[in-house]
């Protein structure tokens, strides 16, 4: 009868012995939080549902701050001397095109592009700027605030004084999931939509295009688009262009592949502040992120000049660098490429409410640099035809 009873006892607990080894190793498997499959965004139908002349600008009741990941900053060190040879300070190395995935089949019919600048590594992701981004005060407590035209008018003004686009000289690739146009109406600038026909014709009288997320363009529009730029055109572009547009037609310099960042507000540290576009930006503000934004890497060419990163970023960066926004200079051409987008907000039902504002200047970072770059692309382009 013990016998029985044993046995009994041993054929019940054996399944549990060779299960719970598996279960604790299930368990202990920590979620992975990069995508490799296109993940497809879904629109916020309310968002522009009314007349923006009728909904209101009253103030709001205070948001709490957005989570926002908390970074550890390594201590500070000697800021390093830099060398003759600036191979010392190169980033990543020319990639195959393996390496780079797979290009459109665009990419193999046009001619390679010729840069005029593409000696050293990129600006903004050498010792230095990493002793900025590391050296830089973490972010502190911010609110969505309820923004007017009169914010970016304001700021338009401050910076730059009196600007005007003449017709033709801003042009709106629009897209699903970012509206640039909106932002543009609040600023004063005037822009046309970008036409189907006619494309080149248009563009060789525009000073600026920007390419609304997701950037989803035929091979004639990113033909015409690269014609432009190394004819001397400015570009901007955000969040998923990137991987549509801007690795299409400039394919090795700035890059996506395959992780996305979390819908989120990360730290923004301008890493090269004495540039123009970053003229009286903070050492520090909030950058929202949309849902799956594409992480900007590296591909390996030079005339790249990171402008701002972000130590949240880093975390889910593969490269670990967390670019926010960077340029390529092309021939006399400039392309500037931002994660998450030109507009207000994302996922708010009012499009006047502003989720990141930066200190002192109202608007939000990725705004202000992204009228400064069109501001920049206006008086050039107004110049050149006297």
């Amino acid at each position: 009868m013990r016998i029985r009873v044993a046995l009994s006892l041993l054929l019940c607990l054996a399944p549990a012995r060779f299960l719970m080894p598996c279960l604790a190793q299930e368990s202990s498997t920590a979620p992975s939080i990069k995508y490799r499959v296109k993940i497809e965004k879904v629109p916020n139908l309310t968002k522009y549902a009314l007349p923006f002349a009728n909904q209101t600008t009253a103030a709001v009741p205070s948001v709490a701050p957005s989570a926002v990941k908390p970074t550890t900053a390594p201590p500070l060190q000697a800021p390093p001397t830099r060398p003759d040879n600036l191979q010392a300070f190169a980033g990543p190395t020319q990639s195959s095109a393996d390496e780079l995935g797979p290009l459109s089949a665009i990419d193999s019919r046009l001619e390679p592009v010729t840069v005029t600048d593409n000696s050293g590594p990129p600006r903004g992701t050498g010792p230095l700027a990493d002793m900025i981004l590391q050296s830089t005060p973490q972010l502190g407590d911010y609110r969505s605030v309820t923004i007017s035209d009169q914010s970016f008018k304001s700021y338009i003004q401050l910076n730059h004084g009196a600007i005007h686009a003449n017709n033709g000289e801003v042009l709106v690739f629009k897209g699903r999931w970012d509206k640039a146009e909106h932002l543009l109406d609040q600023c004063g600038i005037a822009y046309s939509d970008a036409p189907r026909a006619g494309l080149s014709e248009k563009l060789s009288h525009a000073a600026v295009a920007i390419v609304d997320c997701p950037g989803e363009l035929k091979d004639d529009q990113l033909e015409a688009l690269r014609t432009f730029v190394r004819s001397g055109g400015y570009l901007v572009s955000t969040d998923w262009a990137l991987d549509n547009c801007i690795s299409k037609i400039f394919p090795g310099y700035l890059v996506w592949k395959g992780a996305y960042s979390n819908p989120e507000t990360v730290d923004a540290v301008p890493v090269e502040p004495k540039n123009p576009l970053l003229k009286g930006s903070p050492r520090v503000s909030p950058w929202r992120l949309d849902d799956k934004s594409e992480i900007i890497e590296l591909g390996g060419k030079g005339s790249i000049n990171v402008l701002v990163r972000s130590r949240a970023l880093q975390e889910e960066d593969p490269g670990n660098i967390g670019i926010l926004a960077a340029t390529i200079r092309i021939g006399t051409g400039k392309v500037l490429h931002m994660i998450g987008h030109f507009d207000n907000n994302s996922g708010k039902a009012s499009a006047q409410m502003l989720p990141d504002p930066a200190p002192g200047i109202k608007i939000s970072l990725r705004q202000s640099l992204a009228i400064n770059f069109i501001v920049e692309a206006l008086r050039r382009h107004q110049a050149n035809s006297l």
